[in-house]
């Protein structure tokens, strides 16, 4: 008979978000468990995100003008109320972060400091010092001194298990020690990031899969607006030892670069903004003026000295810049091989205030969730997302722990593993194929044709049987899981790419270019009797 473990809250992810609303339950007297794919700290989005934090924190700061920006930014589909809550909650969130041990760059006068941009002073923006790193290993730290919280490395859920459309536990495998493991929870929290991986060209992690969007969209949440990808233009391709790096964009304009297509010639004359060079760049791939690596050439040309370069680029990318270093880039001299990438999911699973989900003792926060920040974001919300919604999390849930018996649903789940053990195909084969036909019909440009097209291949690829054997460390039962889920959510997102029949923020149709009053809304992506089914809601 299995054993069950069990715990008032079940925290899935050991990022910024899970962490954070783990702390917030276990200051509230909650015993916590927190599962991670990973080692928490050295996996997942967390490590990899920039040092820019966003918060209106000094005395002179105006939240209003943080806010301004960012329903802006969100054109028309970013939820207020939502937005309105992280950027008034941000500064105290920010105070936590501090009392937790983490560091932020400061003015002389101990005020936190904010950047110039084109001559006018930044209202909102903060730097942690170390980035994501330095931020996932101080809430790590705090975690470790609680000791209601228990962090379990190298696990990947499976399955939940719900009981009268509650959430009450999850199955899932211990990757080290090879077995199933099922949990009881009074409430999940789910803080699982996005689903980058699903591209051929990304910047985040290699465990970015999404299957945590997939096991809350098969349990009956609601997930909006999966077309929403944010790809940022410039992320190294090569050489290898730097691939998925990203550069700031406006360093093509503050310290002067150019880019290059595969024949040597200038991409434009002029210096466009980040969602028409992202066209561009489509267009040239699509013409055959590619680099050998299918993206274009990044070189750095300036008058300047090589000193006062290297202290420019040292000052606008901070730890990025040492990396690229130790990777033996030299971005001042070097002639760089670059794509976009996916860099962040915009849309995810919708949630409230209180980060609650259509299911009955199911939250999300961070990444994962899908209606704060709309058609695009500030670039340095997502790491205040983390903080504002992981704190709103832990401190929303009601733990009730329910008596269940996990026999049925571990039966289904072994079945599952039986049914692997006698595939065909390997999980890394199908995986390289759908993250190419997803960079190439559901990229940077997408049009009816080619989503339909999409949709034809990604069936035919789940069609096929995946092969898996449960060996030591599991590591190709969590790769046929992986996929097994990619392949679901990406059959979502081309069908919110399909229903969504205009261009807006980081969703660009090239049958449909113009902005559409009747789209002001967010389509919403369901599970209906094992069908994907996608409609939108009004806003």
């Amino acid at each position: 008979m299995t054993e069950i473990i069990k715990s008032d809250v079940v925290v899935i992810g050991g990022g910024a978000a899970g962490l954070r609303s783990a702390l917030e339950a276990a200051d509230r007297g909650y015993k916590v468990l927190v599962l991670c794919k990973g080692l928490v700290g050295k996996s997942g989005i967390t490590p990899l995100a920039s040092d820019g934090i966003s918060a209106a924190i000094n005395k002179d700061d105006q939240i209003e003008l943080h806010l301004e920006e960012s329903l802006r930014v969100a054109q028309g589909i970013g939820d207020p109320k939502l937005l309105n809550l992280l950027v008034k909650e941000a500064p105290d969130r920010l105070k936590d972060l501090v009392e937790y041990g983490a560091k932020f760059k400061l003015e002389d006068d101990a005020r936190f400091f904010h950047p110039t941009r084109s001559g006018k002073r930044d209202n909102h923006t903060c730097y942690i010092k170390g980035g994501g790193v330095s931020l996932n290993n101080v809430l790590r730290k705090a975690a470790q001194t609680r000791p209601s919280i228990q962090l379990h490395e190298d696990v990947m859920v499976l399955k939940f298990v719900k009981e009268d459309d509650q959430v009450t536990g999850v199955i899932a495998v211990d990757i080290a020690l090879n077995k199933l493991i099922a949990i009881s929870a009074g409430a999940v929290i789910l803080a699982t990031g996005g689903y980058e991986e699903l591209w051929h060209f990304t910047d985040t992690s290699t465990d970015s899969t999404g299957e945590g969007l997939v096991l809350a969209m098969e349990s009956g949440a609601d997930l909006v607006d999966l077309e929403m990808v944010l790809f940022h233009p410039l992320v190294v391709i090569h050489p290898p030892s730097a691939n998925g790096c990203f550069v700031p964009y406006d360093i093509v304009n503050s310290i002067g670069a150019r880019l290059l297509n595969g024949k040597m010639r200038d991409l434009s004359q002029d210096i466009l903004p980040p969602t028409a060079f992202l066209r561009l760049v489509y267009k040239t791939i699509c013409g055959g003026d590619a680099t050998p690596h299918g993206g274009f050439y990044f070189k750095i040309q300036t008058d300047k000295s090589e000193g006062q370069v290297i202290d420019s680029l040292r000052e606008r990318m901070g730890i990025r810049f040492t990396h690229l270093e130790k990777l033996g880039v030299r971005l001042h001299t070097d002639l760089i091989e670059m794509a976009p990438g996916a860099h962040y999911c915009l849309g995810g699973i919708q949630i409230d205030e209180d980060c609650k989900t259509s299911v009955g003792g199911l939250f999300a926060a961070g990444e994962v969730s899908g209606n704060i920040h709309g058609a695009s974001r500030l670039f340095s919300n997502a790491l205040t997302e983390t903080q504002v919604f992981g704190y709103r999390a832990g401190r929303a849930v009601k733990p009730k722990l329910r008596l269940k018996d996990f026999k049925e649903s571990m039966t289904q789940v072994e079945k599952e593993i039986q049914k692997l053990s006698s595939g065909d195909e390997s999980p890394a084969k199908i995986r390289s194929e759908l993250k190419t036909l997803m960079w190439n019909l559901a990229g940077l440009v997408r049009r009816e044709d080619l989503l339909r097209k999409a949709l034809e291949k990604i069936s035919i690829l789940s069609r096929q049987s995946i092969r898996a054997e449960r060996n030591t460390f599991c590591h190709q039962l969590v790769a046929a899981f992986e996929v097994k889920a990619m392949l679901k959510l990406s059959e979502a997102v081309v069908k919110s790419c399909l229903a969504r029949t205009e261009s807006r923020g980081h969703h660009y149709r090239d049958d449909y270019p113009q902005m559409s009053e009747d789209w002001t809304a967010h389509t919403r992506t369901r599970m209906i009797k094992e069908e994907i089914v996608v409609d939108h809601i009004e806003l």
